[in-house]
């Protein structure tokens, strides 16, 4: 699951994971795949990091995970974020977290680059990548 060109079973180069569209469009009152590109970063039984490249425009409504919490990071680029009703506009060095069942709403004001930790491991955004989270384990390297 992990590629790395050294062949480095705990390493891995972002451009040779898996990508997933992002779920950010809104049409008719839906939210559809769209408005940027996911990454798989990092994963491990616990948990997961992924890249999120959101373009301009990109809006993931309110919702809320019951059953994980993220921790995130602005790498470039400007994003808008309410997480149970308090907003921040995040910018590049800045970071957040949407805690176990917090209502949270995303949108890119410009195009943007963020890494998102998942605690714990997130099976939707697996399956997401084409991957099963039965298979996921330690490293033995």
């Amino acid at each position: 699951m992990m590629k790395h060109p050294s062949g480095a079973t705990w390493a891995a180069r972002r451009g040779m994971q898996p990508k997933a569209l992002g779920r950010g469009i809104v049409r008719d009152g839906k939210v559809e795949a769209g408005g940027g590109e996911l990454t798989l970063a990092s994963i491990c039984p616990d948990g997961m990091a992924v890249f999120l490249d959101l373009n301009k425009g990109y809006l993931q409504p309110g919702h809320a995970h019951p059953d994980h919490e993220s921790l995130g990071y602005v790498i470039s680029g400007r994003i808008r974020m309410v997480v149970d009703g308090s907003e921040a506009i995040l910018e590049p060095g800045d970071s957040w977290r949407h805690p176990k069942g917090s209502l949270h709403i995303t949108e890119a004001l410009e195009d943007s680059m963020a890494l998102e930790v998942h605690i714990p491991l997130r099976a939707d955004v697996l399956e997401r990548f084409g991957l099963d989270q039965s298979r996921v384990r330690p490293s033995t390297s």
